[in-house]
């Protein structure tokens, strides 16, 4: 049985930055450039600030909540 990834919407409660399907780039720290597919929400409100970013198969590669 596979299990359900939460949603991007669903981990926010006012409406998030979505861009779906973005490739990121960089050079590794072994000099290797990489590239991947991602979807990066981004919410940015009045006191916190939330990021998520996830893999092609909507699994989670990072996240982060910070209040500002």
């Amino acid at each position: 049985m596979e299990t359900e990834q939460p949603s991007i919407l669903s981990l926010y409660s006012s409406h998030p930055i979505i861009f779906s399907n973005t490739t990121i780039s960089w050079v590794s720290e072994r000099g290797f450039y990489v590239s991947m597919r991602v979807h990066i929400g981004l919410d940015i409100g009045s006191t916190t600030a939330k990021l998520m970013i996830l893999d092609e198969d909507k699994q989670i590669l990072y996240k982060n909540y910070l209040r500002h």
